[in-house]
């Protein structure tokens, strides 16, 4: 019922024409944050577009304006897109989702150009993961803690022996964009890698043996460290949790860059607390920012990193210029070499 209303409410809302639509030219919503200024957007412009004139651009950064605004547009860039933003009567040619992970379904309006950032991060992320696995199976997290502390204190580093990366068996669940990325840093490095994903792919060379999803838990059993790459709507299918952990998991590592989903963050924990894990990396959580009072925090075992390994943020100036181009291209618009 109040899923019914809400739609009611967008509908109505959506009535009225806003002013600042220009009739006569292409109009482009973008919506802003901290990052994606107006001022940035319109310096990019003023390098790509040849006639820019013809372009009414609406720079937008509240839900409830684009809400109004996005059935007028010709084309449009946003963090966030459902399927209730659009109506029947819709303008709408060309999206582009500045957020790759959105789950928008496009497939009731097979005419709209979906584009998104996706896979441009993955380069970033590769970085990420193989640092902060080399950071956690060395336990050089902990000269972070002594250097906030001022102490000289070696032994919870040296304690163990030394293992090379290379001797780790490096697991990719979901080998996308993101994953091949991270599987290329590992088997340049002499790891043997292995992947899982819906199916297997003969035609990249840095995955020396694959699994599918269906064989999961044999995948685990063969790794020494767990990369969760995986789609968003995976996870609505399996989340690990205390007794998979313990039974296939056991003495590895984790490093989730996907969806906070993808872990019960409560057994997360009892794992570590536990010692049936031997680390963790986490980018993503259940509650973000992560709340200062979480237990989470405590854990020297585990990396913990403000969802950032692929923050789009920090792409600005590429994601602009892509954005840009696909519209010149969808709408015949002239570049400038």
């Amino acid at each position: 019922m109040l899923k019914q209303i809400k739609q009611i409410l967008i509908r109505k809302l959506q009535t009225y024409r806003p002013n600042y639509i220009n009739e006569s030219k292409l109009n482009v919503l973008i919506q802003l944050n901290s990052f994606f200024t107006k001022n940035s957007w319109l310096n990019k412009v003023e390098k790509i577009l040849v006639n820019k004139n013809n372009i009414n651009f609406v720079f937008l950064r509240k839900k409830i304006q684009i809400l109004r605004t996005i059935n007028y547009c010709d084309a449009g860039f946003l963090f966030d897109l459902s399927n209730s933003y659009l109506n029947s009567s819709t303008k709408l040619k060309v999206i582009y989702l500045g957020v790759s992970g959105n789950e928008f379904n496009s497939s009731f309006m097979p005419e709209l150009k979906v584009y998104s950032s996706k896979g441009i991060s993955a380069k970033s992320i590769s970085e990420y993961v193989l640092a902060n696995t080399i950071f956690i199976i060395n336990k050089y997290n902990n000269c972070i803690e002594n250097k906030v502390f001022r102490r000289w204190k070696q032994n919870l580093i040296i304690e163990s022996e030394y293992n090379s990366i290379e001797k780790f068996k490096i697991g990719i669940w979901g080998v996308g964009n993101n994953g091949r990325a991270i599987a290329e840093k590992f088997g340049k490095l002499g790891c043997q890698v292995f992947g899982c994903d819906l199916k297997v792919s003969n035609d990249f060379p840095f995955i020396h043996k694959w699994f599918l999803f269906k064989d999961f838990d044999k995948f685990c059993d063969e790794i020494d460290i767990l990369i969760i790459s995986v789609s968003s709507d995976i996870g609505k299918k399996f989340q690990l949790d205390y007794n998979f952990i313990k039974k296939h998991l056991k003495h590895k590592y984790i490093i989730n860059i996907a969806r906070a989903n993808f872990i019960n963050q409560k057994d997360l924990k009892k794992c570590l607390r536990e010692k049936i894990l031997s680390g963790a990396v986490l980018d993503v959580f259940e509650k973000e920012p992560l709340p200062f009072y979480d237990s989470l925090w405590h854990f020297k075992n585990l990396i913990i990193t403000p969802h950032i390994s692929g923050n789009i943020n920090r792409f600005v100036s590429i994601i602009q210029e892509d954005f840009l181009n696909k519209i010149a291209m969808e709408f015949n618009l002239k570049v400038k070499i």
